[in-house]
Formats: structure tokens, C-alpha cells, sequence
């Protein structure tokens, strides 16, 4: 069984290093790729990649002690911070590619002005607030504030994003099939086909990252409920286990869709291998 395990581990970071560094390598070598969009796919590939090659190898590794060590240990702490943020980091960087493409198809001309220096901006300002999410944790004080901290964390970064993120997506499917007809552009066609991606990627994120905030979500209230957690402490490990690896899962998934629909990452990651 261990061995079965340790193979999957090791495909699931070799599917995630080699598809963000295609990714994270054709951003680097071809200047057609480097598009307001593709700045926040690059931001969103630096992320996946540390999960591929930082928070999977310690979860493996914690997963294989004895869980009363766990809370004890300085490197659990800094693991479970470190796979809050660059998971935080993910569904903001997200949230900023589906209002970035929205604001390309109803202010085509403004959207072509975006200076650099903003969208760099917008991406250091997810990361911070990613950074914030993972310290919040030390930050509140109290049992109480530390039993509120998942359902905090569920709601500010993945259900507020993910409302933000459908509806800018409704709005962009609506306005595309209310005018793709009477508009055929070929640049609108175009913005139409990338954010049809982003929101494959995007559903792809919300199915791997729901049943993870709905556990820590469940988590939570059930402290409330039983505080002996009898009935909490039922979840199957491999029902957890599922879980972590749909969470990690989506990191692998990004970059095979970029590379499938998007024909310069496509020509890019050739040009690679």
C-alpha cells in the first residue's frame, strides 16, 4: 500500500514540475506570450510549482508520523501555513484572470492601455493578501477566534472569490452570445476562446478545492457540536486523503489545459521539449 502511494506521490509532482516549468519557461522565452492575462498564469504557475515541489513532499512526510508529534512540530506549522497561502495565492490569482478578461471584452481599447506596473501590482497585492490569509492563524488570539479561523478562511478566500469569479464569468458568457454574432472580430473571438480556458481551469479549481474548505468548514462546527469529537474524528483517513489529493490535484490540471487550448503556450511548450 505504501509503495502504491509513494508512486502516485511521485507522479503527481512530476505531472506538476513539468507542467508549470513548461508554462513558467514558454512565459520566459516567448515575448507573444507575455499578455496581461498570461502575467496572471505565470503568477498562478509560481504557485502551483511550490506546491508540486514544497507543500506535497512534507504532506507526504507528516502523513507518515504519529499525529500527536504534529502539533509540536515547528516544520507542521510552517507546512500548514505555507499550503494555505500558495492554495489562497491560486483562487486570488484566479479571481484577478476572470475580471481581467471580463474588462477585456467590455473595454476592449482601456484593457489593451493596462500598464505593466498595475498588473504586477494586482499580483503582489494577491500574494500579500494569500500571505495574510496563512498568518491570520497567529495573528487571532484565543480558542474561540483559533476555532473561527477555517470558517473565516472558507469565506473570505474561496466563497467570496468563487462568487465573484462565477459572476464575472456569467456576465462574459452573456455578452458573448449576445454579441458574437454581430461582432466577428477575430480578437474578440479570441478573448472569447481564452476565457472559455479560464473557466474550465476555474471549474477544475472549485470541484478540487470545495470538498477541502467544506471539510475544515465541517471541522469547525463540529468542535462546536461535540467538543469531544466522537463524531468529527469519524472521517475516514482515506476519505481525507481523497480530499488532499483532489486539492493537489488541480496543480497538475492548469498547465495541460493552457497547453491543450492555447495555441502560442502550445507552440511554446514544443519549442521546450
Amino acid at each position: 500500500g505504501d509503495i502504491v502511494a509513494a508512486v502516485f506521490y511521485a507522479i503527481l509532482i512530476a505531472l506538476i514540475v513539468i507542467g508549470n516549468s513548461l508554462v513558467i519557461g514558454s512565459f520566459k522565452i516567448n515575448r507573444r506570450l507575455r499578455t496581461t492575462t498570461n502575467y496572471f498564469i505565470m503568477s498562478l504557475a509560481i504557485a502551483d510549482m511550490s506546491i508540486g515541489t514544497i507543500s506535497i513532499p512534507l504532506w507526504v512526510y507528516f502523513s507518515m508520523l504519529p499525529s500527536l508529534r504534529l502539533s509540536k512540530m515547528i516544520e507542521y506549522k510552517f507546512w500548514l501555513t505555507f499550503d494555505i497561502i500558495v492554495g489562497v495565492s491560486s483562487i486570488l490569482n484566479l479571481t484577478l484572470i476572470s475580471m481581467e478578461r471580463c474588462y477585456a471584452l467590455l473595454r476592449p481599447i482601456q484593457h489593451r492601455n493596462i500598464r505593466k506596473r498595475v498588473v504586477v501590482a494586482l499580483i503582489l497585492l494577491a500574494w500579500c493578501l494569500a500571505i495574510l490569509a496563512g498568518c491570520l492563524q497567529f495573528i487571532m488570539k484565543g480558542r474561540v477566534m483559533q476555532k473561527r479561523y477555517p470558517v473565516i478562511l472558507a469565506t473570505a478566500f474561496f466563497l467570496v472569490p468563487v462568487i465573484i469569479i462565477f459572476g464575472t464569468y456569467a456576465v462574459i458568457f452573456r455578452i458573448a452570445t449576445k454579441h458574437a454574432r454581430g461582432r466577428g472580430v477575430r480578437s474578440f473571438r479570441k478573448d472569447l476562446r481564452i476565457a472559455t480556458t479560464v473557466a474550465v481551469v476555474i471549474g477544475l479549481f472549485t470541484f478540487a478545492w470545495a470538498p477541502f474548505f467544506a471539510l475544515n468548514f465541517f471541522y469547525s462546527i463540529c468542535g462546536d457540536l461535540d467538543p469531544t469529537f466522537k463524531l468529527c474524528g469519524s472521517v475516514p483517513d482515506v476519505f481525507r486523503a481523497i480530499i488532499k489529493w483532489m486539492q493537489y490535484g488541480n496543480s497538475a490540471c492548469n498547465p495541460i489545459v493552457y497547453g491543450f487550448r492555447n495555441r502560442d503556450f502550445r507552440l511554446a511548450f514544443k519549442r521546450i521539449i
